[in-house]
């Protein structure tokens, strides 16, 4: 089986991102508390509003981010309409790639806050959402009717 120039792309970018992820995790492993009182959801001014243990904090988000390269790759891969999933590639990739990278830098942030107990870059993610979004919008008007991505999903197109 060989993967589309798309499929590898995304998973250059999100390969990065997860190399990010686990080399933080690992970071985070000898020097977060041990006593389950990490921080690993703050509101949009920066108080924390759910703590979590120590495991959980280094272990969660390498777990989701290796589920979102699975599901990804095998949509691309089992898709019937591949060729129209290549003409939406800005949308699938934007998605992919977008999310990765904010995951990546969510990871930084809690491992980060939960070893120093100081908040940063809430402006930050909310604005690197705010263009992955505003990319995907973009691309989503694109795309071509596929079974993966957009708006013209067979079920929305019935």
């Amino acid at each position: 089986m060989t993967l589309s120039p798309m499929v590898r792309t995304g998973l250059f970018w999100s390969s990065v991102a997860f190399v990010a992820v686990v080399f933080t995790s690992l970071i985070g492993w000898g020097n977060l508390p041990e006593d389950g009182k990490v921080p690993l959801h703050w509101s949009a001014s920066g108080e924390v509003n759910r703590y979590g243990s120590r495991l959980e904090a280094v272990l969660s988000v390498p777990a989701i981010l290796l589920l979102l390269n699975v599901v990804m790759v095998g949509a691309a891969v089992l898709t019937p309409r591949k060729d129209n999933l290549e003409k939406s590639k800005g949308l699938y990739l934007s998605a992919w790639i977008g999310t990765s990278l904010l995951m990546a830098f969510a990871h930084m942030m809690i491992v980060y806050g939960g070893i120093t107990g100081e908040v940063f870059g809430i402006e930050a993610m909310m604005a690197f959402a705010s263009i992955v979004i505003i990319l995907m919008g973009n691309y989503l008007a694109k795309s071509r009717p596929n079974w993966v991505a957009g708006i013209r999903t067979p079920w929305s197109l019935e």
